[in-house]
């Protein structure tokens, strides 16, 4: 924790936006929790003082909106240039402003609104004024401005947070943030706990392999495994978790399985939280020092007493006091499921991504807390989102791979931790096959030799 004095001085319009914006910076990017705010219409710009270093940074977002609200089309970015700099792998994205620095003793002038272009990706409100919704009712992530522009897989919040460091150190170089270790962090969403739960679902499968499919081959498979799974659960083709929790410990590292416990929808319901072997699972993940989530019913990031009902019974049946979710589907609809996920009570989510996008769908790769844009205040909802997630790849797999490749670098550069999600059934079935080594790839930090004979990074 650093104990140096930063003031920040803001004008009060958007008071609480701007206060947000400079809390997620000095909190959860610098680790320092005694920076002074003065608020004052005398400020028309931001300013930071530090020792005897004044930073200027131009304040035109918000100084633009006309009422109350910049919930409208006409406040979107509209052009996107960079700062340039020869020191840096990633330039400085300018939205709003220009990309001037001026420099002089230990004054410092920067022309790019870095503070409303911070408040526009983390608070996501571009999302809260698009009709253009998915058929799960989710934004479109090709509508997003960062995908448009190219710049989504590389956490700009973090770029601008260390660019902004860096003007601090300048005029002081005894000035050190706390070093933070890389890592990687494997979490697994539980749709289905195991392949066949029953007689009936095995039956229909392979009617389905023998009519739908004409497939003898997969046909014959799967009586194989079903017939090793029906004597020993561990056996079925789902049951991956101690695979999951033998890669994290062989690295150190902490998995987090979030599990369903409900839902009234065809998505949901497709195991029951109390059956016994679920309950032994659980005890094992919570012994081994891994973490258990929740994964919320379809319906429930827009229905409140759906999403209470679940906690609640999430909360007496892992024992467990906070709550972390992770929302099926990824579904959110942010002006929806803010609101409920505030009055449920949420503490962690980790539904932010956008399906197909690997990258950083709020342009930060630290947890930070939500901001509800409808009633102008920070939440106590703390969102670490993930950056990949395996079902992806049963599009676009090459170019997803390389992609996935240059989020991993991007957070390897900004000193952070690389998120990520591969389900427990992504292991079985012919559309995986050749994806096993990928698994491999990513949980062996990203190391080329576990691609095998798959030459993915070159597209063939």
């Amino acid at each position: 924790m650093i104990n140096t004095p930063f003031r920040v001085c803001i004008s009060p319009k958007f008071k609480e936006e701007k206060k947000y914006v400079f809390d997620v910076l000095f909190h959860h990017f610098y680790k320092i929790d005694n920076y002074q705010l003065e608020i004052s219409d005398k400020y028309k710009e931001y300013e930071i003082h530090f020792n005897e270093t004044r930073i200027l940074v131009k304040d035109i977002f918000f100084k633009q909106i006309e009422g109350d609200t910049y919930l409208d089309e006409k406040y979107l970015p509209r052009d996107l240039s960079y700062v340039q700099s020869t020191e840096d792998r990633y330039k400085i994205p300018v939205l709003y402003g220009e990309s001037t620095i001026n420099k002089s003793n230990r004054h410092v002038e920067f022309s790019c609104d870095i503070i409303g272009t911070i408040f526009f990706f983390l608070s996501r409100w571009e999302e809260y004024i698009s009709s253009d919704l998915d058929k799960h009712g989710r934004f479109k992530g090709e509508n997003s401005f960062a995908v448009k522009n190219n710049i989504f897989r590389v956490p700009v919040v973090d770029i601008y947070a260390d660019f902004l460091w860096r003007l601090f150190s300048d005029f002081t170089p005894t000035l050190k943030k706390d070093k933070t270790s890389v890592s990687l962090h494997p979490s697994h969403d539980i749709d289905f706990f195991v392949k066949w739960p029953n007689k009936l679902n095995y039956y229909k499968t392979q009617l389905g392999n023998l009519i739908k499919r004409s497939d003898k081959d997969l046909f014959l498979k799967d009586k194989k495994a079903y017939s090793v799974s029906n004597d020993d659960i561990s056996k079925d083709p789902f049951f991956t978790y101690k695979l999951f929790m033998d890669d994290a410990e062989s690295r150190n590292r902490q998995a987090t399985f979030y599990f369903m416990v409900g839902g009234n929808t065809n998505y949901d319901n497709n195991y029951d939280i109390n059956d016994e072997n679920i309950a032994a699972l659980l005890s094992e993940i919570k012994l081994r020092g891994h973490r258990i989530g929740l994964h919320p019913g379809y319906n429930a990031s827009t229905t409140s007493n759906q999403l209470k009902k679940e906690i609640e019974i999430f909360k007496n049946v892992c024992g467990v006091d906070q709550v972390m979710i992770r929302q099926h589907f990824l579904k959110i609809n942010l002006i929806e499921t803010i609101n409920i996920w505030e009055d449920a009570g949420v503490q962690y989510d980790s539904s932010f991504y956008y399906n197909n996008h690997p990258g950083f769908r709020a342009g930060c790769s630290v947890a930070f807390p939500l901001f509800n844009v409808t009633k102008h205040k920070k939440t106590n909802i703390l969102e670490d989102s993930v950056s990949f997630m395996d079902t992806d790849l049963l599009g676009e797999s090459p170019r997803i791979i390389k992609e996935v490749k240059e989020v991993y670098e991007a957070t390897k550069y900004v000193g952070t931790n690389f998120k990520f999600l591969w389900h427990n059934s992504s292991f079985y079935g012919r559309e995986w096959k050749p994806f096993h080594s990928v698994y491999s790839w990513m949980i062996n930090d990203f190391d080329d030799d576990y691609l095998g004979n798959h030459n993915f990074l070159s597209g063939k």
